[in-house]
């Protein structure tokens, strides 16, 4: 891993960020949603952890509209 970063280091930047990026995601939903899901069944837990992902998504969505002024048309999304 040190070599790479010796060797490339731009490279390994990018692909370190793209790591930081979805272990940011990660630990946000952990913040958000503290009690481990709550479904036995695969396909119901892939559900419940895609609506937990959806309502982060909205809220980030919401966040930036409100900082940013974005105008953002609901009914055509």
């Amino acid at each position: 891993m040190h070599y790479d970063f010796i060797e490339n280091t731009q490279d390994w930047l990018r692909e370190y960020h793209q790591r930081s990026i979805s272990e940011t995601v990660n630990s946000m939903l952990v913040r958000m949603y503290p009690r481990p899901l709550a479904k036995r069944i695969r396909t119901r837990r892939i559900v419940e952890s895609f609506t937990r992902r959806c309502g982060y998504n909205i809220k980030r969505l919401v966040y930036l509209q409100y900082l940013e002024d974005i105008v953002v048309d609901f009914d055509t999304v």
